[in-house]
């Protein structure tokens, strides 16, 4: 993973959110980074000019992330394999 100031993900989640208000064409919120330059250009290119009219997002990774950074004891017993749920 590359990490960058200390982060494990060079994008942030609010700009990840200007980027799919960007694919949609709607405004992005205010309090929100600028979008993803990489993304932008993304969905210029995959859309042919056109927006979405609706977007699943889906991110386990950020879930996994989550739990690693506020619930620090839950990934270190699996880490030293330990499972406390016996499976």
């Amino acid at each position: 993973m590359e990490q960058t100031e200390g982060k494990l993900n060079s994008l942030s989640l609010d700009s990840i959110c200007a980027a799919l208000a960007y694919a949609m064409g709607i405004p992005a919120p205010r309090e929100v980074a600028a979008p993803s330059k990489k993304l932008t250009d993304y969905v210029d290119k995959s859309f042919g000019g056109e927006k979405a009219d609706r977007i699943f997002l889906y991110n386990p990774d950020a879930i996994g992330e989550w739990i690693f950074r506020n619930i620090p004891q839950i990934p270190g017993l699996f880490i030293r394999g330990h499972n406390p749920y016996g499976a």
